[in-house]
Order: structure tokens, then C-alpha cells, then sequence
């Protein structure tokens, strides 16, 4: 298994980290590992909707645009359904 060394972590960001890891019953490492592991899947989720919204960028450049009035149609009918 991998190994990870960090070095000159702020004194103040160690101790709430501490806090933290105590808080959830968890030795550091093993809280540094979940928070790693937040970190990437957080990560993975904001590309994933970064694509799902380029994505829906060209799907609407791909469509004609519509008027005002179109619009207001087309909710008219949607009211009317």
C-alpha cells in the first residue's frame, strides 16, 4: 500500500483536523484517507456535471432560437394540458 507524507501542516489546521478526527471516532490517518477520498469523489461529481453542462450548452446552440412569443405559446399550451 501507498504511503503519504505532509509536511508543514499550520498548526491551527492540524488541530481542527485532529478535532475532527476524534469527533468521528477515526485515528488521523484513517480520517486523512476519507478526507482524501471525499476530496476525489467531490472532484469526480464537479466533472461529471461540468460535462453534463457543456453538454446541455450545445444541445441549446444546436436549437433554433425562440421569440418571446413562442415562448408564451408554448406555456399557454403547457398551462392548458
Amino acid at each position: 500500500m501507498a504511503s503519504l507524507t505532509i509536511r508543514d501542516i499550520p498548526e491551527d489546521l492540524f488541530e481542527r483536523f485532529k478535532e475532527v478526527a476524534k469527533e468521528e471516532r477515526r485515528s488521523l490517518n484513517a480520517e486523512a484517507i476519507e478526507a482524501l477520498d471525499r476530496l476525489v469523489q467531490h472532484r469526480s461529481l464537479r466533472m461529471q456535471r461540468k460535462r453534463a453542462l457543456e453538454e446541455l450548452d450545445r444541445i441549446r446552440e444546436s436549437q433554433p432560437p425562440t421569440t418571446e412569443a413562442e415562448t408564451l405559446k408554448m406555456l399557454r399550451e403547457d398551462r392548458d394540458r
